[in-house]
């Protein structure tokens, strides 16, 4: 029986597995900048992984990774999304603001 190679199907339900950004490899961070339609080919280069990759400057971002504006905007907004994300997967419909509205009952 080899059991080894039972867990990359379970991967393959979700891009990544439930870790957080700071955690990615280089490959990780490959796989999460494609993900988003993003040049990945200069993080390889200059082997980002997870610790570094929040903390790369826009200007960096821009001259060295050769990302747009926009693309360093979503870039961003994926990586703060993915650092908060509390094991649950619906950002995307968070109606409830949560204690926000007080005294509406």
């Amino acid at each position: 029986g080899d059991h080894s190679h039972g867990r990359n199907k379970e991967d393959m339900k979700d891009l990544f597995p439930a870790k957080r950004v700071e955690d990615f490899t280089t490959t990780e961070v490959c796989e999460f900048v494609s993900s988003l339609g993003l040049p990945e080919e200069n993080f390889l280069k200059y082997s980002i992984d997870g610790t570094n990759l929040p903390h790369i400057s826009d200007k960096d971002l821009a001259s060295l990774f050769r990302l747009k504006p926009l693309h360093i905007k979503r870039l961003r907004i994926r990586i703060s999304k993915w650092t908060s994300q509390s094991d649950t997967d619906d950002i995307v419909n968070t109606n409830e603001d949560d204690g926000l509205r007080e005294g509406k009952t």
